[in-house]
Order: C-alpha cells, then sequence, then structure tokens
C-alpha cells in the first residue's frame, strides 16, 4: 500500500495544499522548525483513524481560520492487480472512505490494524528512541520485547498476575491462603438457605389460590386496555372519516371533470383577458379611422373653395414664386457648391478602386455585390472553416498522442527486459504447488485451532470432577441426618376411649340416666383429643422425611449429572484427538505430539510458502510487463491508424472548404483563419462604393437642383415679361423684381399651404392607425393560431374553460393538502377515497354511535378491573403466611443466579489466561525470534557488521543482548550506548514492520529526524536499511536538518535507489511544493 496523493484544504497551517504522483518508494519532506513538518506528518498519522476523541496530550492542529478539518488522501494497495485508487475524506473529526466498485472498507484494505498498533509498529520519532534512557536493568528488555511485539509500555506478566488474582477472588480450590473465593461464599450461604428452608412448611394454598385470581385479572385488564385502545383508534379514524368525507367528495368530483377537459395544455397565459382586450383595441381604432376620413373630406372642401375664389394662373404662379422663394437660399449656397462637389465625387472614385485592390487582384465591381454577405452565409462559412480547424487541431493532437505512444512502448520494452532478467536470476523452489502448500497451511491451522480447544475441555473436565466430589460430601452428609420417627402416643388408647364413649351413650340412651350422658361425652372429647395429636405429630414425620428424601434425590441426580459430564468431556477429547488424526493425514502432515512441533512445522511450512510466492510474483510481474508492452505496440498501432484517419478527414475538409469558396464567388487560396479578414476588406470595399455613389447622387442632386430652380426663375421672368438676354441665366437678385407682382397673393396661398399641412398631418396620423390597427390584427391572429381557432368567439370560449379546468386544479391541490393533513401522507388518498365511496354514512353513523356507548362501558369495566386488582393485592399481602419462606426462596433464586454468573467470570478470566499464556509462549517461540533475526539484519548494516543480536533466556525472563562478532563477547543492555540502543530499537521495528507486511498489506512508514543520533558511519548504515526498506514498502521521512537529506539522496545514488520510487517536497510556512527530487544535493 502506499500513498499517491493528497490535498490539505483546511489542516493547521496548511490551507489548499497538496502532494501529488507520491512514488511507492522514499518520500522526504524536509522543512525547517515550524515550516509544518510535525502538522503534515500527523495528518498522515490521523488520516487512516480519524481524530483523537479528546486532544489530551495530542495537539489536533485545527485549522487557523477556525473551520472544520478538510482533508482528501489517495492511496493504492499491492492486491490490486488493475491499478485502483481509494480516496479517505477528512471532515472534521471523521474520516471515510469513498464507495468503491468492490465495495471493500478501509479496515479490509489496512488489515483491520487499529490505530494504536499502527503507531507503535509503522510510526517513529526521536522520542521512541530517547524512552530507553529513562529505563534500566530488566526493564530495558521488557521494553524491548514490548516494541518487538507491538505493546508499547503494556507489561504481559502483570497482566497475567492479574488475571490469576482474579480467579483466585472468583474460586479457590482447596485451602487456599488468600481466603475463601466469590464462588465458594456463594455455595456456602445457598446451603445454609436451602437448609433453612427445609425447615419451613409450605405456603398455604388460599394464597396461591389469590395470585392464580390475581393473574386471571391482570389477563383481562390487558385485553381490555387493548380493546379499548382500538375502539379509541377506530373512533378516531371515524372522526377523520366524517372530516374528510365534504373534503373527498370535492376532490373527486374536481378529479372526474377534470378528467372530462379537452382543451390545449399550453394556452397562452392570460389568453381570454389578452383576447378581449385585443377586440376593443380593434374596433376602437376602425372608429378613429373613419372619423379622420371624414375630417379629410372636410378640409378638401375647404380647400377647393380657397382655390375657387382665386384666380388659377396666378395661384400657379404665387405657389411657384412661394417655392422659389423659400429655396433661394439653397439655390445660392447650392451653386457655390457645385465645384467642391464634383472635386469630392473625384475622390470617392480614387477610395474605392484602392479598396478594391485590397481586396484581390481579381475582383470587379460586379463580383463584389455578386457574392453573398448574409449572415446565414457568413455563418456556413465560419462553420466550415471552423470545422477545417478542429481537423487540424485533432490530427496535431493524435499525432503528439502517437509520438507519446512510442515513448510508452519503449519503456515497457526496457521494464520487460529487467524483470526478465530478474527472474532468470532467481532460484526456481523445490515446491511448485501452491494449492498442496496451501492445504497444508489450512490444515496447520486447523491443527493449531484443534490444539487451542483441548486446554479449556481439560480445566473444565477438573472444575466437573471438583464439584462431583463437593456433591457426594454433600450426599454423604445427608445420609448421616436422615430423619426419626418421634414418639407418638397410640392410637388404640383413643379407638378404647371412643369405644367407652359409645357404650356409655348406648347406655344412657336405655337407661336414661344423666351421668352415662356425660361420661359419654367426655370419653368422646378425650378420644378427639387423642387421635387429633396422634394424626398431627404423624404429618409432621411425613412431611420432613418426604423433604429430606427429594433433597437427597436432588443431590444423587446432581452427582449423576457431573458425572454425565465428564464423560462428555472425555468423549469430545477423544474426538479432538481422532479429528488431528484426520486432519493430519488429509493434510498430508505428520501428526504433531505436542504445540511445539506444530509451531516448528509452521515455520518450515511458512518458510517454503514465501520462497514459492516471491518465485510466482517475478514471473506474475514478468507476465504483467510483457502484457504491458503487448498493450502499448497494440495502442501505439490504433494511434497510427487513427493519425491516418485524421489525415484523411482533413484532406476531405480542405476539399469541402475549396469547393464552398468557389460556389459563393470567393474563389480559391483562401486559408483558415483568414476568412474573416477577406469578408472586411470586401465589406470596406463595397462601403467605399456606397460613398461613392452617395458623392455621385449628391453632385447630380445639386446639379439638377440648380438647373430647376433656373428654369423657374426663367419660366417666372417670361411670364412677368422681364425674360432675359439669350444665352444668360437666372440670378438670385431677379427673384426680387418677381416677387413684387405677387404681393397680393400670398396671403391667400399662405391658406392654402396652411390647409395642405393639415391635411399632410391628418394623412399620417390616420397611416399610423392603421399600421396599429394591423398590428393589433396580427396579435389577434397569432392567439387564435396558438390555438388553433379561428374565431375569437370561440377563443373567448375555450379561455373560460381553461380558467375554469384552472380553478379545479387549484381546488384539487387545496382539497388534496387537506386530506394528506388528516391521512398523514400522499399514498393515502386513494385508500379513504376507496373507504369512503364503500362505506355508506348511515353505516359509519351507527358504528359510530355504537363505539361512543361502548366506550365508557369498557372504561368502567377497566376501573372495576382494577378496583379488583387492588382488592386481591391486599388479599395476597393478608395471606402471606410466612414471609421469612418467601424472602428464603427468592435470596436462594438470587444466590443461584450469582451464582452462575460468577462461575461464567471465572471459566472466561481462565481460558483468557490460557489463551494469553498461549500467545505469550508462541509469540516467544515463533515471532520474537523471526522479529529478532529480522532485527539482526539490520543492525548489521547499521552497525557495519560488529553486532550480532541475540535473544537469551528461558520463557519467563527472555531478554537480548549484542554480540562482537570480532571476538565473541556479548553485552547486556546496561552496556549499551545511548546510540546503539538507538540503533536496536530501530532494527526492531523495522523487523516488526516486514513481518507484519508477509501477513497483511505492507502499510507506509512514517519516520520523524530518526537519524541524527547516530555518528556518520553509522548515519550511512541507517540509510542504507532505510532505502532497503523503500524498495518493498512507502516510506515518509521527515526532517528539518539539510545535512539528513543531503546523505539520503548521496546514498540513493550510491546504491543504485530507482529514480521513480523517491520524491522531495520542500515545507515552507504552511506551503508545500514538489522539487525535482532527490536526484541532486540539495
Amino acid at each position: 500500500m502506499w500513498i499517491s496523493d493528497f490535498s490539505l484544504s483546511r489542516f493547521g497551517i496548511f490551507v489548499d495544499q497538496r502532494g501529488t504522483d507520491l512514488p511507492p518508494g522514499l518520500v522526504v519532506f524536509a522543512g525547517k522548525n515550524e515550516s509544518g513538518k510535525t502538522t503534515l506528518m500527523h495528518f498522515f498519522r490521523y488520516i487512516f483513524f480519524g481524530l483523537p476523541r479528546r486532544a489530551g496530550s495530542n495537539n489536533l492542529y485545527a485549522p487557523i481560520d477556525g473551520a472544520p478539518h478538510r482533508a482528501t488522501l489517495t492511496f493504492r494497495t499491492e492486491s490490486d492487480e488493475d491499478g485502483a485508487s481509494y480516496t479517505i475524506e477528512m471532515r472534521g473529526r471523521q474520516v471515510s472512505l469513498r464507495e468503491t466498485p468492490s465495495g471493500r472498507t478501509l479496515g479490509d484494505l489496512m488489515g483491520h490494524i487499529d490505530q494504536e498498533t499502527f503507531e507503535r509498529i509503522f510510526c517513529l520519532g526521536l522520542e521512541d528512541l530517547q524512552g530507553l534512557k529513562a529505563l534500566q536493568g530488566r526493564q530495558i528488555g521488557s521494553r524491548l520485547f514490548a516494541a518487538g511485539a507491538g505493546l508499547g509500555v503494556v507489561a504481559l506478566p502483570d497482566l497475567l498476575r492479574e488475571l490469576d488474582q482474579s480467579r483466585k477472588s472468583l474460586y479457590a480450590l482447596g485451602r487456599s491462603r488468600g481466603g475463601k473465593g466469590t464462588v465458594n461464599v456463594l455455595l456456602e450461604e445457598l446451603r445454609a438457605g436451602e437448609r433453612s428452608l427445609q425447615e419451613l412448611e409450605g405456603v398455604s394454598s388460599r394464597y396461591w389460590s389469590a395470585v392464580e385470581d390475581r393473574e386471571s385479572l391482570e389477563e383481562k385488564l390487558r385485553r381490555d386496555e387493548e380493546e379499548l385502545g382500538l375502539l379509541v383508534r377506530r373512533m378516531a379514524h371515524l372522526e377523520m372519516l366524517e372530516k374528510a368525507r365534504g373534503a373527498w367528495g370535492e376532490y373527486d368530483l374536481a378529479r372526474q371533470e377534470l378528467a372530462t377537459f379537452h382543451g390545449p395544455e399550453d394556452f397562452p397565459e392570460k389568453g381570454g383577458e389578452r383576447m378581449a382586450a385585443l377586440v376593443a383595441a380593434v374596433a376602437e381604432l376602425d372608429a378613429e379611422i373613419r372619423e379622420g376620413e371624414a375630417l379629410l373630406k372636410d378640409l378638401a372642401v375647404r380647400r377647393w373653395q380657397v382655390d375657387s375664389v382665386t384666380p388659377r394662373g396666378l395661384l400657379e404662379n404665387a405657389e411657384l414664386i412661394s417655392a422659389v422663394r423659400g429655396e433661394r437660399g439653397r439655390f445660392a449656397a447650392l451653386t457655390a457648391d457645385l465645384p467642391r462637389r464634383k472635386q469630392q465625387a473625384t475622390d470617392r472614385e480614387k477610395d474605392f478602386q484602392e479598396a478594391l485592390r485590397q481586396a484581390g487582384p481579381d475582383w470587379t465591381e460586379e463580383r463584389l455585390f455578386r457574392v453573398d454577405l448574409a449572415f446565414d452565409t457568413l455563418q456556413e462559412a465560419h462553420s466550415q472553416e471552423e470545422e477545417l480547424m478542429s481537423r487540424q487541431e485533432e490530427l496535431h493532437r493524435v499525432e503528439l498522442l502517437a509520438d507519446e505512444g512510442r515513448k510508452r512502448l519503449d519503456a515497457a520494452e526496457v521494464l520487460h527486459m529487467e524483470r526478465s532478467a530478474l527472474l532468470s536470476r532467481m532460484e526456481i523452489p523445490e515446491v511448485q504447488d501452491p494449492e498442496r502448500l496451501q492445504r497444508q497451511k489450512e490444515g496447520l491451522g486447523r491443527l493449531r485451532v484443534f490444539f487451542s480447544q483441548r486446554a479449556p475441555i481439560v480445566m473444565g473436565k477438573d472444575l466437573t470432577r471438583e464439584q462431583m466430589e463437593a456433591a457426594s460430601e454433600e450426599l454423604r452428609r445427608k445420609q448421616d441426618l436422615r430423619p426419626r420417627a418421634t414418639a407418638t402416643l397410640p392410637l388404640w388408647l383413643a379407638l378404647l376411649c371412643l369405644g367407652a364413649g359409645l357404650g356409655a351413650a348406648g347406655g344412657a340412651h336405655y337407661l336414661g340416666e344423666q351421668l352415662l350422658w356425660f361420661l359419654a361425652a367426655l370419653a368422646g372429647a378425650f378420644s378427639l383429643i387423642l387421635g387429633f395429636r396422634a394424626w398431627r405429630q404423624m404429618s409432621r414425620d411425613e412431611i420432613q422425611y418426604r423433604q429430606w428424601r427429594e433433597d437427597m434425590e436432588e443431590k444423587d441426580r446432581d452427582v449423576v449429572r457431573f458425572g454425565e459430564r465428564i464423560h462428555a468431556f472425555e468423549e469430545e477429547l477423544k474426538t479432538l484427538d481422532r479429528l488431528v488424526t484426520e486432519l493430519a493425514n488429509d493434510a498430508g502432515l505428520l501428526v504433531p505430539d505436542t504445540l511445539e512441533a506444530l509451531e516448528r512445522e509452521v515455520l518450515g511450512l511458512e518458510a517454503r510458502g514465501e520462497q514459492l510466492k516471491a518465485f510466482l510474483d517475478a514471473k506474475a510481474a514478468c507476465a504483467v510487463a510483457l502484457r504491458g508492452r503487448d498493450e502499448a505496440e497494440s495502442a501505439l498501432k490504433g494511434l497510427q491508424e487513427e493519425v491516418d484517419d485524421r489525415r484523411n478527414e482533413v484532406r476531405k475538409a480542405q476539399d469541402q472548404w475549396d469547393s464552398w469558396l468557389q460556389a459563393h464567388g470567393f474563389g480559391s487560396g483562401v486559408r483558415p483563419g483568414t476568412f474573416r479578414e477577406l469578408v472586411a476588406r470586401v465589406e470596406r470595399a463595397r462601403g467605399e462604393f456606397r460613398a461613392l455613389e452617395e458623392a455621385r447622387r449628391a453632385l447630380e442632386e445639386a446639379a439638377t437642383y440648380v438647373r430647376t430652380q433656373q428654369d423657374r426663375v426663367a419660366h417666372l421672368l417670361g411670364l412677368a415679361g422681364r425674360g432675359l438676354p439669350e444665352g444668360a441665366l437666372p440670378q438670385p437678385a431677379h427673384l426680387e423684381a418677381l416677387l413684387e407682382f405677387f404681393e397680393g397673393a400670398q396671403e391667400r396661398q399662405r391658406d392654402m399651404a396652411d390647409l395642405d399641412r393639415q391635411l399632410e398631418e391628418i394623412g399620417r396620423n390616420r397611416r399610423l392607425k392603421e399600421e396599429t390597427l394591423r398590428q393589433r390584427k396580427d396579435e389577434r391572429d397569432r392567439l387564435l393560431d396558438q390555438v388553433g381557432l379561428r374565431d375569437e368567439t370561440e377563443f373567448l370560449a375555450m379561455a373560460q374553460r381553461c380558467l375554469r379546468a384552472s380553478e379545479l386544479r387549484e381546488l384539487c391541490l387545496r382539497r388534496e393538502r387537506e386530506l394528506v393533513l388528516l391521512v398523514g401522507h400522499r399514498g393515502g388518498i386513494d385508500a379513504l377515497g376507496e373507504e369512503i365511496r364503500q362505506g355508506s354514512p348511515a353505516a359509519l353513523a351507527q358504528e359510530k354511535e355504537e363505539g361512543e356507548g361502548r366506550l365508557p362501558r369498557l372504561r368502567q369495566e377497566i376501573d372495576e378491573a382494577r378496583r379488583l386488582l387492588g382488592v386481591r393485592d391486599k388479599e395476597i399481602a393478608d395471606l402471606r403466611c410466612d414471609e421469612r419462606q418467601i424472602s428464603l426462596g427468592e435470596g436462594i433464586s438470587r444466590l443461584q443466579a450469582r451464582l452462575r454468573g460468577a462461575v461464567r467470570e471465572w471459566l472466561v478470566t481462565s481460558i483468557c489466561r490460557f489463551c494469553l499464556e498461549e500467545a505469550r509462549r508462541r509469540h516467544e517461540r515463533e515471532r520474537q525470534p523471526e522479529v529478532i533475526r529480522e532485527a539482526d539484519r539490520s543492525l548489521q548494516v547499521m552497525t557495519g557488521g560488529r553486532y550480532a543480536l541475540m535473544a537469551t533466556g528461558s520463557d519467563n525472563a527472555r531478554t537480548v543482548e549484542l554480540e562482537e562478532r570480532a571476538t565473541g563477547r556479548r553485552k547486556g543492555e546496561g552496556a549499551w550506548s545511548s546510540g546503539l540502543g538507538d540503533q536496536v530499537y530501530l532494527a526492531l521495528r523495522f523487523g516488526l514492520a516486514r513481518l507484519f507486511g508477509r501477513k497483511a498489506e505492507a502499510l507506509p512508514l512514517i519516520l520523524d529526524d530518526i537519524l541524527v543520533r547516530f555518528d556518520e558511519g553509522r548515519q550511512e548504515g541507517a540509510a542504507r536499511v532505510l532505502l532497503e526498506e523503500a524498495r518493498h514498502r512507502q516510506v515518509l521521512f521527515f526532517s528539518c536538518h539539510e545535512g539528513t537529506t543531503r546523505l539520503l539522496a548521496r546514498m540513493a545514488q550510491e546504491e543504485a535507489f530507482p529514480p521513480e520510487r523517491r520524491a522531495f517536497f520542500r515545507l515552507d510556512q504552511g506551503t508545500i511544493r514538489s522539487e525535482d527530487g532527490l536526484s541532486e544535493p540539495l
């Protein structure tokens, strides 16, 4: 497992920081003090398990802006061959794994390791190494073996001692000096209670009858209360039906009416109001247009009247003179402006020719206006142009991908060659059948389970034997206490007295003597007294004997039951032994004599399995590399084919582009991306041509205007008899003399002009109203077309129907909300309606009336039952003939329950101690020697082969020593230097991490400046061990010393550590940046 990416949105001083593409090997985070190094290290320790619930001595690294923690981490695992990645999100104190396609949980991916074990095995800082300085003597050894077992400061002997004390406090076997246990005390109290209970008589039958009567009353009260609850709920439901009937009726009728509605779903909003307003507006505009026509006719009549009283010739001359008079300023100005306008037309002609030349050598005036520059055409051209450019860009992109594919193929070739060489160097294992090894492993695992099950069975058998012996002893003691019959009065004496009394009574009857009657009565009374005393003494003896016999039978059954249990334990042991033999034969193993022999076979089998796994892993890696090479080659072939396809598409798009240009008159040779520029030049040329046309038009208008005015003046002068000489042109001065002839007609001429203006204004208003009328009609027609109608009346009728449908929908919504409030949910409305339709109001009313009548009677019956229950309680309290007996029975029941709990707790404690002791012995035989071997390999590298790590001592007092290889002399813990002790502890941690990685996922190591206390030589040795670990797992190394990072860079180069498995990050005041790595000095 290795971390590939992480993002810190809010964590301590880090805000929106991330690290990407972390390799699966060595990752170094370097930074000065207070740069965020410790914060980032604790992020990696917290992200897998969440922040601690209580801060305590832990720094929770709250974000600097006070917001909740927020971060993500992405990791990959070695077990996922498809390269799947997993992302953990931290939100506040909680962490969660995003949903994965395989459904695996975070615990599954991490081997179900808890936070405490993770930090004790895989997280190591300088303070962990310095922890040895505070321990001396045997405590150092305990600390070292606790580190090797991943137990921190927990001492296993202390835990076993506490379990022994707990067992003794529960049950003391034999005569223990520590006093009696809880089970012993409870057994004595139980025996004493049983003896006391035997001395008491039974409880009166009236008491038990009263108890049974009370139980029947309680049952009746329960049934009545259930009936009351059902009746109350039914009455509430009937009340709800009564309230909902009206709303449901309106709701159902509205839905039925809506179902019959046939109209457009998209009827215009407020269509009826809009159509009515349009109809009114059309009518009003028609009336106003008719009024305008009448006014026009009236003004025309008035103008005709003015014209009729004015001579025609004079009127015509007046109009002409008025026009000439009004234009005399313009006439003079244009006469003087004609030369300038001629020059302007010449300049515009030159500008147009220049713009036409810039458009292209083959562009003419005719072609300029033949090309189509409409918006749709330009859009089509732009689409064609963008299509061609897109094809060219896609071709460029695919060509780049093909280049990358060739590079990946070359890399895959190199990787395949490297892995093939590695496989050829490996030794072929002796065992080639993984399934056989797996069957033997499974068989050994089951054998281990069977061996571990024997101890609890033997322990249970011994405990049951002790209980049977105690019960047998109690049975013999009870045999000696058999009750004996007490001395009683002879029954014949009572019978003799009774016979004498009967004889005296007979004599008195025949003789009539009163004295004989008295003697007969006295003899009868005396015989009754003697008979009652004799009967009572015999009944007491019978009860005592029956109780003694029942007790003896119970004890005898206990002895038989204990014997059967012992026999069952023995049978179970035989079954286990038979299963062990069968399981060993099935797995092809020798039947182990002891658990130690079994563990030795486990170790050997695991070694063979690891050798086979390494060979198969290398072989699989070679196959994966070959498959990667084939996939890269196939991908490159596909990319090359895609390049050819893209080139064909580009050629096709280019041909389409050239054809379109030719078809629309633009010609060929227009490159993609320059079409907009060409269109702009054509538009400019067109604009220059329009300006030229405008200049020509202005010149022509001015010349025409001047000629017209000169003709008018010449005509008027001719009418006035003041003609000009031949070839002379009229001038503005000639107008002044002309005006003297028409002074009298000017007033009438102004009246005529005023009438003309009124006519023009009225005509313009009429045209505006006609346009408005046309727009209103068009809008009306659009409304009609929208619903498919041609008549306003039908439209208004449909508007009324749509309005009614909208009102019905609103009513349905209101009634539906009311029904939902009554029912509680929308899905129950239909069921409610069905119940309302099926049930008649009369039947529901009758049911409600009957329920209202039943309710008070039922409540009265419940009250009476409660009263009788109180009476029975008082009667039971009065009938308790012996509180002591009841108290003793209850006490015995409590003692029996406590005894069962104490025995169960003693069994659990005994089994726990046995399992812990067995786990300790197994760890010392299997794990600790293996940890020592792994640690010894690392320690030899760190110390240059000077020391060897040795495990010494017995099972109960095991410790470690260092042996100098040169002299063979051993050093105990007290003779180690602080630096040497740090190296031993570091080697043990590395060894335990390796063992954990063999059984589960290899988790990353998180190390914090662990090399600063070593000298230069041992720093290099520790760095070699660190790089070796990074070849097999990810190592996150945090340091504030530049010398340490430079040492790692140099050692990585010397040890040929792969560059792709190392990375370097620089931390600086809450920022994270990636540097080139460890290939160069920092």
